[in-house]
């Protein structure tokens, strides 16, 4: 979360690649650290991947 929370420009490449963790507890932290991210970039991700 501090990554996305941080504005660090690349927090959205990088957590996505998390999205293909098979831990199911590692993903749901991973989409709500997306969803801390710019808003229009993470809905779209979301939406994606839902």
């Amino acid at each position: 979360m501090d990554l996305a929370a941080a504005a660090y420009v690349r927090a959205l490449p990088e957590l996505t690649s998390l999205l293909a963790n098979p831990e199911p507890r590692v993903r749901a932290g991973v989409m709500d650290a997306i969803a801390c991210c710019e808003p229009i970039a993470a809905e779209s991700v979301l939406r994606t991947k839902a």
